[in-house]
């Protein structure tokens, strides 16, 4: 079983991931790198989600971690990570503490399959959710299982970065947004008005 540093689980659990998500969406990363680091802690039903796709189990999931860098160029730049933790719970057998963390991370992807005549920057939000047996005291983490991977895009970010169509997309927008701060200010008007009481 794992044992964390002496360091407070969030601590702990945010280096880990930062650890998981920049061998995840790297692929200069070997299959044995993920293999060793990131397969030991996916729970039996781990479960992986994006706007394409969904599926669950162990051996599903490493797969399609391979699979993606067998298949794709990518790498991923992380602006931000924040581990949300549970308060800690009992398991029904034993004392040991065990609790629920949610990772949030905030980045992009940078899709580089042609890089040398186009590289595809994708904002890309990653959630984890996990499985955390800490400490008998509480204070350090045990062991740690992912039981959900969620990887969420922007759409706007996807069209905006596509070749050639960023000029007609963004026009697009400013169009559409005077003609929604039209229709705004018709219909506050229209709220005055009918509230507005009549006079006698």
């Amino acid at each position: 079983r794992l044992r964390g540093p002496t360091m407070n689980p969030k601590e702990f659990l945010t280096q880990q991931f930062t650890k998981i998500v920049l061998l995840q969406y790297d692929t200069s990363k070997t299959f044995s790198e993920l293999q060793e680091f990131i397969t030991p802690h996916l729970s039996p039903n781990a479960t992986f989600k994006d706007p394409w796709q969904k599926g669950s189990g162990k051996k599903l999931y490493a797969l399609g971690m391979n699979g993606f860098h067998a298949m794709f160029n990518f790498n991923f730049d992380i602006y931000q990570i924040d581990v949300q933790l549970n308060p800690p719970s009992s398991t029904s057998s034993d004392t040991t503490p065990i609790t629920k963390a949610r990772v949030m991370v905030d980045g992009t992807m940078h899709l580089n399959q042609i890089q040398w005549l186009y590289y595809y920057p994708l904002r890309t939000i990653i959630v984890y959710h996990v499985d955390v047996i800490l400490s008998e005291d509480g204070n350090t983490v045990e062991d740690y299982f992912i039981t959900e991977h969620e990887e969420m895009w922007s759409f706007g970010d996807m069209i905006e970065s596509l070749p050639g169509v960023k000029l007609f997309y963004n026009s697009f927008r400013n169009i559409f947004a005077y003609g929604f701060l039209g229709f705004s200010g018709f219909f506050c008007f229209l709220n005055h008005v009918l509230k507005t009481p009549v006079a006698e």
